[in-house]
């Protein structure tokens, strides 16, 4: 929930197509009606705006970024384009309507000729605004060319189309000198890696977990402290492995990141067949812990079987794999290509109290002074407005850190946390990676969201109407009420 919200914000800053003809899936469909209604003294135009279907198309796509609507110079022409578009839509949309009117009409027999003059008036005058919706387009499209050449270099240079992940690259060192919450969760996965039991009674098969959690849930630092456990240390001595994966990843790296790991002097090919050969041979008779932090998943899971491959094949000896991702889907993904079983371990919201000890942790330190004990009592009730999310409690708290200003903390009280300067971009950076894993469609249903007041509740069915109306993804099913799915 915390997640979502701060994504919203992010959202807004984003290019908004609200139109039928948003979804870059769409785009073909809609063409293909709308040059359908152009007559045939018009086969010029109808043979310009087909070759530059795939134009439209690739606007779409590159004009995803937020920095295209950010570019003073680019943002104008993607606006004279949208409404370009949404003029020809609208005009598309009249026609259409006038159809069914005909279909639908039970007028007695004594109107009839009246009411054809006046449906051919109105559809004559609706299919020239068409046809000038569709020159105007065309017309907006013939410098589609150079916006093109100048949002691909944008994006090659851009920082927002850079790796996040590698920006924030972790060890298995805690960052944090204190940690609250999660006894359970640790209790669980110290069970699953078998630390509590006999040597000859551990499992020896290959084990793999998944720490699953929205940004900023601790997903992290839970593994760095089980990392840090002494019987962790005990049991798998020196071969405790950390690897940073980030979202963008070659199977290449991640193997000599983990050579690396054990052994410098190992990682010395180049070939991936032979470090992986030299990844088995460390594997294949010890005990291991890899933890493999900040894992995504890619679009054919082609890499993560490339990278997994030798591990399912080789390890024994007790091996565990602890992996930390913000998608379920990918622990899923995972546990079709191990072939064995995947433990997932979702994180839900910190409860109040230790909520509460962490926000006080960063705001107070360890001073307990009288005179803060107003603040202490506002403190309570910022921190039950954060939701259980440790990274904002974290960052709200480290920015009251040493203010007594009463009227600050009262402000951050009743106010969105993420409309302060200090706290907002710090909160958006970290959740901006889930954004940007979306698939261009799904960013643009998330963004239709934006138009709802904050804690609107709204049901799945009327939402999805809602992004059928509105042309973000088309109807080829029927909505099942009883089931709650499209069938």
């Amino acid at each position: 929930m915390a997640e979502a919200a701060a994504v919203a914000a992010f959202a807004k800053t984003a290019a908004v197509f609200m139109g039928k003809t948003a979804a870059g899936a769409a785009i073909s469909y809609f063409g293909n009606k709308a040059l359908g209604r152009l007559s045939a003294e018009d086969a010029d135009l109808h043979k310009q705006l087909t070759d530059k279907l795939p134009v439209i198309v690739a606007v779409f796509d590159v004009g995803n970024q937020p920095q295209v609507w950010e570019n003073q110079a680019l943002a104008p022409w993607m606006w004279q384009f949208r409404d370009a578009l949404q003029e020809a839509e609208d005009a598309l949309d009249e026609l259409e309507y006038l159809d069914l009117e005909k279909l639908s009409s039970r007028l007695p027999d004594f109107s009839s000729g009246f009411r054809r003059s006046l449906s051919a008036v109105t559809t004559g005058g609706t299919s020239k605004r068409l046809k000038d919706a569709l020159k105007g387009l065309d017309s907006v499209l013939d410098n589609a060319g150079n916006f093109l050449s100048v949002i691909m270099n944008i994006r090659s240079s851009s920082s927002d189309i850079q790796d996040l992940g590698n920006t924030r690259e972790t060890t298995r060192e805690l960052a944090t000198t204190a940690v609250f919450g999660r006894q359970e969760e640790k209790g669980e996965l110290l069970e699953w890696l078998g630390v509590h039991t006999p040597a000859d009674t551990v499992d020896h098969k290959l084990l793999v977990c998944a720490i699953v959690g929205g940004g900023g849930m601790g997903k992290t630092t839970l593994a760095q402290v089980i990392c840090q456990d002494k019987m962790v240390q005990d049991h798998f001595g020196n071969m405790i492995v950390w690897v940073h994966v980030s979202k963008r990843f070659e199977p290449k790296v991640l193997v000599r990141r983990i050579l690396e790991s054990i052994n410098r002097n190992n990682a010395c090919s180049e070939a991936l067949d032979s470090l992986q050969s030299d990844l088995t041979k460390q594997l294949v008779t010890k005990r291991f812990l890899l933890v493999l932090d900040d894992a995504w998943e890619d679009m054919d899971g082609g890499k993560w079987e490339q990278f997994l491959g030798p591990l399912r094949n080789n390890a024994v000896m007790g091996g565990r794999i602890l992996l930390t991702t913000r998608m379920r889907s990918f622990a899923e993904a995972v546990k079709r290509q191990m072939r064995v079983g995947v433990k997932c371990l979702e994180l839900k919201d910190l409860d109040q109290e230790d909520t509460l000890k962490l926000f006080n942790h960063h705001a107070f330190g360890n001073s307990t002074p009288s005179d803060r004990l107003e603040l202490r009592l506002i403190g309570e009730q910022i921190a039950r407005k954060l939701k259980g999310c440790p990274f904002i409690a974290k960052v709200v708290g480290q920015q009251l850190r040493d203010s007594t200003d009463h009227s600050r903390w009262n402000a951050i009280l009743n106010q969105d946390v993420r409309q302060f300067d200090e706290i907002g971009p710090t909160i958006t950076e970290m959740l901006k990676m889930s954004y940007q894993d979306l698939t261009y469609e799904v960013q643009l249903c998330f963004r239709y969201c934006s138009i709802f007041p904050p804690g609107f509740k709204f049901k799945m069915e009327e939402l999805i109407e809602m992004w059928v109306g509105s042309g973000l993804i088309l109807q080829t099913r029927e909505w099942n009420k009883k089931s709650g799915r499209y069938c």
